[in-house]
């Protein structure tokens, strides 16, 4: 059963700046998350994963903080209200939506996940996909 839901925003280690505001029931787990999906380029196409992947080119990784903690019929509120508050400040934020999207706790079952890994095996990209990626 989850008890809490963190709200966190990831920020530029150079420089502090808020980049990005999220939820998450696991905020270490969610950190390593966003970087091993940048390394292994399975989120190569959105501003988040862009900035991030200019972080570890320059040898950084984006930092974590948390802001509070809610329970999770309230995290979807909660994170709308702080990518607002971010945005009011002006803050240059990656977040594509103004947020509150997913489902706290839902879980693919195993062999959704099975389905999913097998139906990307073997796939190749396209000159056009590969060149955006190396763009990053």
């Amino acid at each position: 059963m989850i008890v809490h839901c963190s709200i966190y925003v990831l920020l530029d280690p150079r420089d502090g700046a808020v980049r990005y505001v999220g939820w998450t029931t696991n905020p270490r787990r969610r950190l390593r998350e966003h970087v091993a999906r940048v390394r292994r380029r399975e989120d190569a196409l959105t501003y988040r994963a862009r900035w991030i992947a200019l972080l570890l080119g320059a040898g950084v990784r984006p930092r974590m903080e948390i802001l509070e903690e809610v329970d999770p019929e309230a995290y979807a509120a909660r994170e709308r209200w702080w990518i607002g508050e971010y945005r009011r400040r002006g803050a240059e934020l990656t977040n594509l939506t103004d947020g509150g999207d997913g489902v706290v706790g839902y879980r693919h079952r195993p062999e959704t996940v099975a389905k999913f890994s097998l139906s990307l095996r073997g796939r190749r990209m396209s000159d056009e996909q590969r060149a955006r990626l190396s763009e990053v």
